[in-house]
C-alpha cells in the first residue's frame, strides 16, 4: 500500500541537517523526494564516522530519496534545476535568505514557472531582524536561544555546544509539518504559497515551557538532569549505575515512597505535595540518594513498576537496538546499501492503511537518467488544471473565484 502523500513530488536542494531530514520525513511519508546535490557532495558525507567512506549523518538524513548531482552555477544544469521546479509539489531549502535568488531559485522565480509550488525556506534566524543573513547551525542556535542557559550540573555553569542535533533534528520537524500545512492549504483553498520557519523559531518555540516559566519569576539556575518543576523528577544513582525517575502526581509519590520503603516519607509536611518538594528540593534529594544507593538498578525498576511510579533504565544504543520494545515498534531499521547493511531510524509514526517506510540514502548522481526522463517525459505543473480545492467546491455548486496572491 502507497504512503500518505504518494503521489506528491518533493525538490531538496538543502544541505547538510535540518532540510534534508525535514525532506526525508516527507519521503518516509511516501512523498517522491529528489534531492539535487552539488557535484562534490554534500558537507555532512565527509563527517565522521564514515561507512565505505560516506558520512553516517548524511545516510541517516537523507533517507528515501533519490540524487541527481547539478552545479547551479552552471547554465546548463540550472536549466535542469528549473524545469524540476516546474514539476514539482514542494522545493525545499536552507540557505541564509538571498542565497536562493542569487541563484535564480527563489521563491519568485520558481512561482513564475509553477504557480502551485509550496516552497519553504529554512534558515539559521528566519527572513527578518538584524541577524536573518546569517547562518547558524546546531550549537550557535542552542546557544542564540538560551537553551543551555540552563543545562549542566547543580551550582555550576551552563553547558555548552554538547550537541546531539536537538534543534536540527527540532527544526527538521517543523520544516515537515510546515510544508504539510502549506500542502493542506493548497489543497483546501487552492492557494499555493511561499512557507518558512528557522532554527531560531523552532528552538524558542520548543521552550515554550520554559519561556512562560522565566517570564513569571520561575527558576532557571542549572540543575543538572532535574526539571525545573516536579520533584523528584530527574537521575537518580543507585548501586550500579543510573535510572531516571518522574513523579508527576501524589498517588505516584506515595508509590515512590512505599518502594523505597519510607512511607513515612510520604506524610511530611515539607514533601506533602509538588510545591512543597520544588520548595525543599535540597532537602528531599540526599534523602532519596542514599535510599536509591543501596540496590541496583535492575531491582530499583522492578520495585518502581510494581509501584506504578515512572522510571527507566539508560540505555546505551547497543541496548537500544538490543531491545525488544524497540524491535517491536521497528523504530532502528537495517537497510541494505550496495557497500554493505546500514542501521538508521527508523519511521516515527504508524499509519493502518497507508503505512510509512523508510529506505536507504542514495548515492551522489545516482538517479540521474530517472530524472532526466521525468522531465522530458512530464508536463509543467502549471500545464495541470489546478487548484484542486476550487475545482471540487465548484462541483458542488461554489464560485470559484480564484484569488491569487
Amino acid at each position: 500500500m502507497a504512503g500518505p502523500l504518494t503521489g506528491l513530488r518533493v525538490m531538496d536542494v538543502s544541505q547538510l541537517a535540518v532540510g534534508p531530514l525535514g525532506a526525508a520525513f516527507l519521503g518516509q511519508l511516501g512523498a517522491e523526494v529528489i534531492k539535487v546535490e552539488v557535484p562534490d557532495g554534500d558537507l555532512i558525507r565527509t563527517l565522521l564516522p564514515r561507512m565505505n567512506g560516506v558520512g553516517t549523518y548524511y545516510t541517516s538524513v537523507n533517507v528515501n530519496k533519490k540524487n541527481i548531482a547539478l552545479d547551479l552555477k552552471n547554465p546548463r544544469d540550472h536549466e535542469i534545476a528549473l524545469r524540476l521546479a516546474e514539476r514539482s509539489d514542494v522545493f525545499v531549502e536552507n540557505f541564509r535568505p538571498g542565497a536562493m535568488e542569487r541563484l535564480g531559485l527563489g521563491y519568485e522565480a520558481v512561482r513564475a514557472l509553477n504557480p502551485d509550488v509550496v516552497y519553504c525556506s529554512s534558515s539559521g534566524y528566519g527572513s527578518r531582524g538584524p541577524r536573518s543573513r546569517e547562518g547558524s547551525a546546531d550549537g550557535y542556535a542552542r546557544a542564540f536561544t538560551a537553551f543551555d542557559s540552563f543545562t549542566g550540573p547543580v551550582g555550576g555553569r551552563a553547558e555548552r555546544f554538547r550537541s546531539n542535533g536537538h534543534v536540527d533534528h527540532t527544526c527538521a520537524a517543523v520544516v515537515t509539518q510546515t510544508v504539510l500545512a502549506g500542502l493542506c492549504a493548497r489543497e483546501r483553498f487552492g492557494i499555493a504559497q511561499f512557507v518558512e520557519t528557522s532554527m531560531m523559531q523552532a528552538a524558542t518555540v520548543y521552550q515554550t515551557t520554559r519561556i512562560a516559566e522565566h517570564f513569571a519569576g520561575g527558576q532557571h539556575a542549572p540543575l543538572g538532569s532535574a526539571t525545573t518543576n516536579l520533584v523528584p523528577h530527574q537521575a537518580l544513582r543507585t548501586g550500579d549505575g543510573y535510572i531516571a525517575v518522574g513523579v508527576n502526581t501524589q498517588a505516584q509519590w506515595r508509590g515512590l515512597c512505599a518502594a523505597l520503603g519510607l512511607p513515612g516519607l510520604a506524610e511530611e509536611a515539607r514533601f506533602a505535595d509538588n510545591a512543597a518538594r520544588v520548595a525543599h528540593r535540597a532537602e528531599l534529594l540526599p534523602v532519596l540518594e542514599q535510599a536509591f544507593a543501596a540496590r541496583s538498578s535492575a531491582d530499583w525498576l522492578v520495585a518502581l513498576e510494581a509501584h506504578d511510579v515512572p522510571c527507566g533504565p539508560f540505555l546505551t544504543f547497543a541496548d537500544l537496538w538490543a531491545s525488544e520494545q524497540v524491535q517491536a515498534n521497528e523504530q532502528i531499521v537495517e537497510r541494505e546499501h550496495p557497500w554493505g547493511a546500514v542501521k538508521v531510524g527508523g519511521a516515527p509514526w504508524r499509519f493502518s492503511a497507508t503505512p510509512a517506510r523508510v529506505q536507504r540514502a542514495p548515492e551522489i548522481d545516482e538517479h540521474r537518467d530517472e530524472v532526466l526522463a521525468l522531465i522530458e517525459a512530464e508536463p509543467p505543473r502549471r500545464d495541470e488544471a489546478r487548484p484542486r480545492a476550487a475545482m471540487q467546491l465548484g462541483d458542488l455548486g461554489a464560485d470559484r473565484s480564484h484569488v491569487s496572491s
